[in-house]
């Protein structure tokens, strides 16, 4: 350019000479060749480390620069690298652009050193010459390039007494900032500028070496001594091009250019030049060359000595320059990878070719990016979101990252920070193309932002960005504070072009939330959810099946997380009992007790079906609700209607919304809610049925409060597995919509008065949704409440019929002893008679107490073995033809004729059958000694004393009673462990004796039928009562459980089961032991007998003080538990007796007297003639008795009271 060579005064004019050699101008009219770049030596390896270290510490400084190489029209000498970037400025523009020179001299021989001689000569291939570089440094200066310096880096040092004698002197720069060729004090590389203190030398660089001097030589020359020259060296390699351009030279003539002979329209260059060559005489040391152009060029001149060798290079690049961006253990890898990638952006490309910063930026964090690519990939097989969700989050970032408070981070609070990277990362692309900028974003995890060394990374990967719109999303794995993140990013690396999103749990401080919902989902996601399996109670369903038409009501970003991405299967469990086998079912009859609708006095109206309509307030309807009751009580047993098992299932097509069925121990009520649930579940898969044993759940129906029914069934109840979300908001949904669910409740009369007030409250809850059928199990004592605040009456569960006892017991010996069709005949025969045997000896209060079924079940099991032998007996050799029928018959007679078959002789029976199975399974009894023998007694006892314990918590549910029962006992000389593992042991050994299972889900143990603890907890009071002083347990000798079994267990209705059985166990010795009775004539009772009868006496003495003729006046307040008058007026006779006999052995006939008035008498005891119904007269004969030598008052009052069928007790009077 004509404007780079404006120097000196108008040259003076010149002689013509039109002879140029034709050479020069032929060369200097061809067009500029491309120039391919070689990569072969140690100096290009050299180079090409230079080069990356330029890219890497240039992006690492901030600059947005290019970089290029061996650009000599731009660079002259200073052509290795050419690093320029962008300054701020004044101009139009605003910017341009600043250099930095570097040629690079790398030498295999690091002991070389740079003599004086090398610098100050004037030599054009000398790798050092100052003179040489100067030209450079003047044309770049000339052509008006901003300079920041031109560098000479090389991996030798000088000869430091050369320079001295040369007057050569270093000036040390290392104290001054540099950003690129620093290396740190491990390393011996020294930074220097040059002052060279000899005036000649300054004159012949000014002068002698000026370039338009040596051009104008070079140009005489060929003019003159027809000289042939390469334009590839000296001079012409670099101003052939002006030469031209300046018209200096004309291309087709191939001689001087005319404008140039006759100095027509010349630059201030070419006159220069032109003075030089045609007056050299007249001026022989022009002056071309300013002191001040010599002292810039040692200002900008910089030499780099000692550098580390190219290999040595390497491992810095490594170290320090891909450490801050890369772990330890990549970082080799990645220079590698870098060096290649520099290499391979300079190969085979045009001269003009610049690497800019953007693409630098990419080499360097190719693997960064690569990284965050495939974490988006991995995020994005998990989750893919629609358009419009992606859209809306575009628009939320938008307003967010425009809104006049955006600070350095904004934070975006979600459920699931990596699910809503997918939509964040969506809707950036989206951003990003708004600004043109696609693909300028990482994504990162924070686990991969946990220690400082990471943290310090992706600070220096974050520097990088500055002048580039760039999103760096970071995905939280845990909530992490705010705080933390500030720090994150320097204020110095801060770009309002930096957009940092932390997507993280919780809400905290961030200004934007995230919600993922199953309508934000892709079609196909959306799809996948509908089509998982469930095993649904057994059944597989899909989600679609059991969602119905709004799966957005159910499905929330917890079920959409367990539905898409957790490999383990869901499965919603059945709750019917696993002890139900539907082939044994017996088809049963319910009864209800009013056949046809009616109303009552306009104060309620009952359906056919029993449901009460109330229409009055809630404060009347305790009255009204003791009519019906009197009108239920009052009618013939026979009275109501009966229905089959099913036919409440469909009332008029529509499921009936409350059944409550109502029967004896071991009527069959749990086997009917069994048979119940494999119905529905048969007809609808799809619905759900809750199954819920009461006692299973007494911890949680003890609280105080029950909570809203969705809540306590969904995170209390553990219906369904508490670990799924789906499951768990499916059940939510169904409850609140009242939608396909049914509700079983077993056993409600097997918890205390707590439980059952609390499962009322719940049930009302469920029943508010005539949708939802509820289906209710209890004992007869046990059901007023529950049809009271139910509004429902009870259906009664009709007895077994004989011929229902016969198909049960056949039914269940040829299921268990797997016989044929063929021995049906025999079967029938053996049940019919054993079933005879039973009615007829069984009482008909113990009939009112368990019911047919359990007696059938228990008769199966206990002559399941004599079935066994009477059939393998039954048989001739050839086992085909049966033998005579009457032999069959007097075998079957024999078997049963003279066994009991009273209520406790049954489970005694029941009993030894267990220990009798137990023994033959622990061992051979044919090879088995008297010891092995004596091992298996001890351990069925112990296992007696275990399920005797289990037994007692099972019916006491209160704490402080069952420290009183079962006090802690001691075991000297054994550990801990030792006791822990040998109650493991008898508890193992406890569910193989047969009466127990694990139940719920905590797998408590419990009885396969509540009476079987009962009947054990009856059997332990009972040996408190023995009279033999060995044989009795000792359980009375304790006053505190005296009081306990007078005031709680015989008079209280929760314990009516064990009342029963231990009125059946005293029943022998009360009625028939004569030493008994001679003991009771003879006033001998046993002391704690006697302490026992005291305690029953304060009873009387508490609820009522002495009549007048005591000398004491009275009046009732209160009632208070009576043992006495609870047996009696809850039909157990045996127990009434016995209280009766022990007050005659232990205190005068008066204060008898005395106690039975107070006990049945006083004003406001409810008392009548019904307490004796189906009882042996001689009960009532003994009663009455009592009220013998009272006056004629007080006769007439007693006999006023018997009289009356119904004395309605006080208000504070609590029915029994």
């Amino acid at each position: 350019m004509a404007s780079e060579f404006t120097r000196g005064d108008e040259p003076a004019s010149v002689a013509e000479n039109e002879t140029v050699l034709s050479s020069i101008a032929s060369t200097a009219n061809k067009e500029i060749k491309k120039k391919k770049l070689i990569d072969s030596s140690h100096g290009l390896r050299f180079e090409l480390k230079l080069l990356s270290l330029f890219c890497v510490r240039g992006l690492g400084a901030g600059y947005k620069f290019e970089l290029s190489k061996e650009k000599e029209d731009e660079g002259g000498k200073l052509e290795d690298l050419i690093f320029r970037y962008e300054v701020p400025d004044t101009t139009p523009a605003g910017k341009h652009w600043r250099y930095r020179y570097l040629q690079a001299k790398h030498k295999v021989n690091e002991k070389e050193k740079i003599p004086a001689d090398h610098l100050l000569d004037y030599n054009p291939k000398g790798d050092f010459s100052l003179p040489k570089y100067f030209h450079s440094f003047y044309k770049i200066r000339a052509r008006g390039d901003d300079i920041h310096a031109c560098i000479i880096c090389t991996n030798i040092g000088f000869k430091l007494d050369s320079l001295t004698e040369e007057k050569v002197e270093l000036v040390s720069i290392n104290d001054q900032p540099e950003d690129i060729l620093e290396f740190g004090a491990q390393e011996k590389t020294a930074r220097y500028k040059l002052k060279i203190n000899k005036e000649y030398w300054h004159r012949r660089l000014k002068e002698e070496w000026s370039p338009v001097q040596l051009l104008a030589e070079e140009l005489k020359d060929c003019a003159t001594k027809n000289k042939t020259t390469d334009l590839r060296t000296g001079m012409f390699n670099s101003y052939h091009v002006a030469l031209v351009d300046e018209h200096v030279i004309d291309c087709t003539a191939k001689k001087f250019h005319q404008d140039f002979v006759g100095e027509v329209n010349l630059s201030e260059g070419a006159r220069e030049l032109r003075q030089t060559i045609c007056d050299p005489l007249r001026n022989p040391l022009p002056r071309k060359i300013t002191e001040e152009d010599v002292d810039n060029f040692f200002d900008k001149l910089v030499f780099v000595v000692d550098m580390p060798n190219e290999k040595k290079f390497e491992e810095i690049l490594e170290t320090r320059d891909m450490s801050k961006y890369y772990q330890p253990d990549k970082c080799k890898a990645q220079t590698i990878r870098i060096l290649h990638e520099v290499s391979a952006q300079f190969s085979n490309q045009e001269q003009n070719f610049w690497l800019k910063a953007e693409i630098a930026k990419n080499i360097l964090l190719a693997d960064v990016t690569k990284m965050s690519l495939e974490y988006q990939s991995q995020l994005e097989k998990e989750i893919k979101f629609n358009d419009s969700a992606i859209q809306m989050m575009a628009a939320q970032l938008k307003q967010l990252l425009e809104s006049d408070g955006r600070g350095k981070i904004e934070r975006i609070a979600t459920s699931s920070p990596k699910h809503t990277a997918v939509k964040v990362i969506s809707a950036v692309h989206i951003l990003m193309r708004e600004l043109n900028q696609e693909g300028n974003y990482l994504v990162a995890s924070s686990s991969r932002l946990q220690n400082e060394e990471e943290i310090e990374m992706w600070k220096n990967i974050l520097k990088l960005q500055k002048s580039f719109h760039h999103f760096f999303v970071v995905v939280c794995d845990d909530e992490a504070s705010k705080q933390n993140y500030e720090n994150f990013i320097s204020d110095d690396g801060a770009d309002e072009k930096n957009i940092i999103i932390i997507i993280g749990l919780g809400k905290s401080s961030a200004r934007m939330d995230d919600e993922i919902k199953y309508t934000d989902l892709s079609p196909d996601f959306q799809e996948a959810i509908l089509s998982k399996t469930i095993c649904f109670q057994g059944e597989n369903l899909t989600v679609g099946n059991l969602i119905g038409h709004k799966p957005e009501e159910i499905i929330d970003f917890s079920s959409i997380k367990e539905l898409l991405f957790e490999e383990k299967e869901i499965k919603i469990p059945s709750l019917n009992a696993s002890t139900f086998e539907q082939s044994l079912y017996v088809k049963r009859t319910l009864r209800l007790p009013f056949k046809n609708q009616f109303e009552l006095g306009g104060e309620c109206r009952i359906s056919p079906d029993g449901h009460i309509e109330w229409l009055v307030e809630k404060e009347k309807r305790k009255e009204i609700w003791k009519k019906i009751m009197n009108g239920v009580t009052n009618q013939a047993s026979s009275a109501g209607v009966v229905v089959d098992d099913l036919a409440h299932l469909k009332e008029n097509g529509n499921e009936k919304s409350v059944v409550i069925i109502s029967g004896l121990a071991g009527t069959g009520k749990s086997t009917l809610l069994c048979h119940y649930y494999e119905e529905i579940k048969k007809a609808s898969p799809d619905h759900w049925v809750i199954r819920i044993n009461l006692v299973d759940y007494e911890a949680i129906l003890k609280k105080d409060n029950i909570a809203r029914s969705a809540n306590i069934f969904v995170y209390q109840l553990h219906v369904v597995d508490e670990k799924s979300s789906f499951s768990r908001s499916l059940l939510r949904n169904r409850l609140e919509r009242g939608d396909r669910i049914i509700f079983m409740f077993d056993g409600f009369d097997e918890v205390n008065d707590l439980c059952q007030n609390n499962a009322i409250q719940l049930m009302e809850a469920i029943s508010k949704k005539k949708s939802i059928q509820l289906y209710v199990t209890t004992r007869p004592h046990m059901l007023e409440d529950l049809q009271f605040w139910l509004s429902q009456l009870a259906y009664s569960l009709e007895n077994f019929t004989e011929i229902d006892q016969i198909d049960y017991l056949t039914s269940n010996w040829a299921k268990e002893l797997n016989l044929s069709k063929d021995n049906n005949g025999l079967l029938q025969q053996f049940a019919k008679s054993l079933v005879e045997r039973v009615s007829e000896t069984l009482r008909d209060e113990e009939k009112s107490f368990v019911g047919i079924p359990l007696q059938c079940r228990i008769l199966a099991e206990c002559f399941q073995s004599n079935v066994k032998e009477l059939i393998t007996q039954n048989f001739v050799e050839d086992k085909e033809e049966p033998r005579q029928s009457e032999c069959v018959r007097k075998k079957i007679s024999d078997l049963i004729e003279g066994q009991k078959f009273d209520l406790v002789s049954l489970f005694n029976r029941l009993m030894e059958t267990k220990r009798k199975v137990f023994r033959e399974e622990k061992a051979n009894a044919t090879n088995t000694n008297q010891i092995i023998l004596d091992a298996i007694n001890r351990l069925i006892q112990d296992i007696e004393d275990h399920l005797t314990k289990l037994a007692i918590k099972t019916i006491v549910t209160d704490q402080k009673m069952l420290d009183i029962l079962l006090p802690p006992q001691s075991s000297p000389n054994r550990s801990d462990d030792d006791i822990a593992n040998g109650e493991n042991t008898i508890a193992l050994n406890g569910l193989k004796f047969g009466l127990t299972f694990k139940s719920g889900h905590e797998s408590t143990v419990q009885f396969l039928h509540r009476t079987y603890a009962e009947y054990l907890f009856a059997r332990y009071l009972y040996g408190g009562f023995l009279l033999d002083e060995k044989r009795h347990n000792k359980l009375l000798e304790s006053e505190s459980i005296r009081k306990l079994i007078l005031n709680k267990i015989l008079a209280v209705k929760q314990y009516n089961g064990v009342q029963i059985f231990f009125d059946s166990m005293l029943k022998e010795f009360v009625d028939n032991d004569e030493e008994w009775r001679n003991r009771i004539i003879q006033r001998d009772l046993p002391k704690r007998l006697k302490k026992f009868t005291k305690n029953l006496f304060t009873q009387f003495l508490r609820q009522s003080p002495p009549l007048h003729k005591y000398g004491i006046s009275f009046t009732v307040k209160s009632y208070f538990v009576n043992a006495l008058y609870f047996s009696l007026a809850n039909g157990n006779g045996t127990i009434f007796k016995f209280l009766c006999d022990c007050l005659d052995a232990t205190f005068n006939e008066q204060k008898v007297q005395l106690a039975m008035i107070s006990s049945f008498m006083q004003d406001g005891r409810y008392f009548t003639l019904t307490f004796f119904r189906n009882k042996d007269s001689k009960l009532f004969s003994r009663f009455i008795n009592y009220y013998d030598n009272l006056s004629l008052h007080e006769s007439y009052s007693i006999i006023s009271k018997i009289a009356s069928l119904w004395v309605h007790p006080s208000a504070d009077f609590d029915l029994i």
